[in-house]
């Protein structure tokens, strides 16, 4: 199944909604995640972080009481039973699965990807908005169009 529009940008808190074109409706299975250096990752460059995103990414390391050796794990998972809609997930993370997922770095902070996601996030940037709207991460994906 395939739809005639995306979402390309989207801002919400920490979660961000989109369909994808021609996207297979497939579930992302889990597997088991454990605690890794990064020389033994697979390294691709997939997402890309703003200044402002990475600021407030390590401020969250920092408010949590994290190390700046935590990760940002960036995903799409499927939303709804019986569509091609994707939601965007971020969170931090110390565990990683060497298996399934990529590893990558921008404006300094470490970022992992899962195999899943990586077509449809790959050129994906990130950015944090404050607006009189609110404030939250903003995805600007070149692999979507915007939603009529």
């Amino acid at each position: 199944m395939s739809f005639k529009t995306k979402v390309k940008r989207c801002v919400v808190g920490m979660v961000a909604v989109m369909m994808l074109l021609g996207a297979g409706c497939d579930g992302r299975s889990a597997s088991s995640t454990q605690s890794t250096n990064t020389a033994s990752l697979k390294t691709k460059h997939v997402v890309d972080l703003t200044p402002e995103a990475a600021r407030e990414f390590k401020k969250q390391l920092s408010s949590n009481g994290l190390s700046e050796e935590a990760y940002l794990r960036v995903a799409v998972h499927k939303s709804g039973d019986d569509t091609c809609a994707f939601t965007y997930a971020i969170d931090i993370t110390e565990d990683v699965d060497p298996d399934n997922d990529w590893y990558g770095e921008s404006e300094g902070v470490r970022i992992l990807v899962d195999a899943a996601s990586e077509p449809y996030l790959n050129g994906t940037t990130i950015d944090y908005l404050v607006s009189e709207e609110g404030k939250g991460f903003s995805f600007d994906n070149p692999n979507a169009e915007k939603a009529e």
